[in-house]
């Protein structure tokens, strides 16, 4: 994939998913205002809360793309409580600017995990009056 077009598309879904978030929330309390039912308020914040992982989780993923787009100068570094060489890439024009290729499968889980939290549970939280009868009658 090229870093890029990934960035381009991280930007975009960091701007838009919450603005539409907050549009699912301001809509669930108008709801509740008007009275149509009273639990569109805790559907409100079940959409609101989980925003904090997403951002949480973006501006992780934000700064892993960040990183491969400007680290291009590999070198072989030595991990000092293991003992083990890997593979680093840096920026020359800016050395705190790194990033090490065996770590990004455990940090794309970790921000995969924190954004999916932050999209899934909105998503509940929007469905909710519509989930909320089916269990009604399964129960």
């Amino acid at each position: 994939m090229d870093p890029d077009m990934a960035l381009k598309r991280w930007k975009f879904f960091r701007v838009f998913w919450p603005i539409l978030c907050l549009g699912f929330a301001g809509f669930s309390l108008y709801q509740a205002l008007i009275g149509v039912e009273k639990r569109f308020a805790s559907d409100a914040g079940f959409i609101l809360v989980p925003l904090v992982f997403l951002i949480i989780g973006m501006n992780a993923r934000g700064k892993m793309l960040k990183e491969q787009n400007e680290a291009d100068t590999l070198t072989i570094a030595t991990v000092i409580s293991a003992g083990e060489q890997v593979e680093l890439y840096y920026a020359r024009q800016n050395t705190y600017v790194f990033y090490v290729p065996a770590m990004l499968k455990h940090d794309r889980r970790v921000s995969g995990l924190l954004c999916g939290i932050g999209i899934l549970f909105p998503l509940i939280g929007v469905f909710a009056p519509l989930i909320r009868p089916l269990f009604y009658f399964l129960g």
